[in-house]
């Protein structure tokens, strides 16, 4: 997709609202309300799904001045404010957080600072946010301390590609895999940031349980005209004489052509799950799963066309002949 990602900051997102997000969550949530957390995690999980704001969350309950430790982080505290501002001097993350790797110089830093005590809080926690752009070398200069971390110390990674991550570092965390939000709850977060009832239905539907994805999306003028546009064109053809006028609507579609293909892919797939705006009634609506698939099969083609450079209209008439074809196979019941 060929747009500039929302992040999530944990002001967006409450703990509460990640009890849900799998079993390991949960747990490693109870864990924390208990005051017993442990010395190094690694929470796995999707672009946008939300793996940044669950670490500033725990860093902020790790460093909250709420005595009550089920009531942490609370959000208002000098403590919780600081860790929101990146300005916790107990608080250590890379300062470039933009760099394409970290280096071992960067982790040396962090290292060194944890020889000396804690400044402002009983606890310190080190952010390691996107740890797969740490090289291999600053990686294996994290060995020795995740293994016998110093007191009160607390290491939290993130990822959403784990298998970037060594073997050793794995060994030496407790792993915790964030799952999508469902249609529901996210449904009604996405209403709570002001999106209204109908605008938060339809994005908790596009986003597969991705908060940053559906801010994403909710944000993205473009991929909505995309989208109805494919609704009012592709989703319309029953026959033949529906393709000229479907040629003729997308005659202007060169330089976004490669993300309609996109954006008709991802409707396809949700489609066949059942969870699309197709019209009642049309072919597109009654078809079966597996007769959708031949119609996905033949935008797939026509993104590997593109992805040769062959030309945009000549892809487009391929695609849409060859769905037509394939409808025609479609024997609805």
């Amino acid at each position: 997709m060929c747009c500039r990602w929302i992040s999530l900051s944990s002001s967006e997102l409450s703990l509460t609202e990640f009890e849900s997000r799998g079993s390991s969550v949960s747990a490693l949530i109870r864990e924390l309300r208990r005051d017993v957390f442990p010395g190094c995690v690694l929470i796995c999980g999707g672009t946008g799904m939300g793996k940044t704001a669950l670490a500033r969350l725990l860093a902020a309950a790790l460093l909250c001045e709420e005595p009550a430790p089920e009531k942490r982080p609370c959000g208002q505290c000098k403590g919780c404010r600081r860790v929101q501002s990146f300005t916790h001097p107990d608080l250590l993350t890379p300062t470039e957080t933009k760099k394409k790797s970290i280096g071992v110089e960067e982790i040396r830093g962090i290292l060194s600072a944890l020889q000396t005590h804690a400044l402002e809080s009983d606890r310190r926690a080190v952010l390691l946010d996107d740890a797969d752009r740490l090289t291999p070398q600053a990686q294996n200069s994290l060995l020795k301390n995740l293994e016998d971390h110093p007191p009160a110390t607390h290491f939290i990674l993130t990822t959403a590609y784990e298998t970037r991550i060594l073997s050793t570092i794995r060994s030496r965390v407790v792993t915790v895999r964030l799952a999508p939000m469902t249609q529901d709850s996210l449904t009604a977060w996405l209403s709570r940031q002001g999106l209204s009832a109908e605008d938060a239905r339809e994005y908790a539907r596009l986003s597969d349980g991705s908060p940053g994805l559906a801010l994403t999306l909710s944000a993205d003028e473009t991929d909505r005209k995309l989208r109805e546009l494919a609704y009012e064109t592709v989703f319309r053809l029953s026959g033949e004489k529906d393709i000229p006028d479907a040629e003729y609507a997308l005659r202007d579609l060169k330089e976004e052509f490669d993300r309609f293909l996109a954006v008709l892919e991802r409707e396809l797939r949700l489609c066949m799950r059942g969870d699309a705006n197709m019209r009642k009634g049309e072919c597109w609506a009654e078809a079966r799963p597996t007769q959708l698939a031949s119609a996905l099969g033949a935008v797939i083609r026509a993104e590997q066309q593109r992805a040769s450079n062959v030309n945009y209209q000549a892809v487009l008439n391929v695609m849409l002949q060859t769905i037509v074809e394939e409808i025609k196979k479609w024997p609805l019941s």
